[in-house]
């Protein structure tokens, strides 16, 4: 049985003999970062006491995810549409200087905004922190005159991991105009 105000758990065994042992498995859950004592104590109804203790360390840290998503529908020549830049910390820990960089194809054309800094193809967001089961979504509206597949790559970078996290996803631009062909018979 499981006590909360004291987070403790007590068992009672019917009888052991001499010479013999049980074993009681059981989980825990360590929810805060830090050392943390386990101790286990042993009693009978005779009054005899025995203790065992474990220290564990519990480390938070930040695992980041990253997903590019584009509208999987196809989009006609010179229309806009949105890119969407979703990252989230899946972790324990605060994701800190998050930095997430978009690189357009030549044939996307990126529209300016004070969210990000567009330098010719590249784009990069404001670095910003994401608190543990945070997730936080960015847009980036692009036009493109190129009908086509287009693929965009997204990559996520923060101080809690020295690696880069990457993601791709693409768009797919269509043309109405229809060429003419000249049908001649000739005889």
């Amino acid at each position: 049985e499981f006590d909360a105000a004291t987070s403790s758990i007590t068992w009672t065994l019917p009888k052991l003999d001499p010479g013999f042992s049980e074993t009681i498995p059981f989980k825990a859950v360590i929810s805060k970062t830090g050392q943390h004592l386990i101790r286990a104590t042993v009693g009978n109804s005779a009054g005899l006491m025995t203790h065992a203790q474990m220290t564990t360390h519990a480390v938070g840290r930040a695992d980041i995810d990253l997903k590019v998503i584009t509208n999987p529908e196809p989009i006609e020549i010179g229309s806009t549409t949105s890119i969407v830049i979703q990252v989230q910390n899946r972790g324990t820990h605060p994701a800190t200087d998050v930095m997430i960089n978009l690189e357009l194809p030549e044939s996307l054309t990126g529209i300016e905004s004070a969210d990000y800094i567009m330098d010719g193809q590249q784009i990069a967001f404001h670095a910003f922190q994401l608190a543990p089961g945070q997730s936080q979504n960015l847009t980036v509206p692009v036009t493109s005159d190129v009908s086509g597949d287009h693929i965009i790559r997204a990559t996520v970078k923060s101080s809690a991991s020295s690696k880069s996290i990457v993601a791709e996803n693409s768009l797919f631009f269509f043309s109405t105009k229809m060429k003419r062909t000249a049908n001649r018979d000739q005889r």
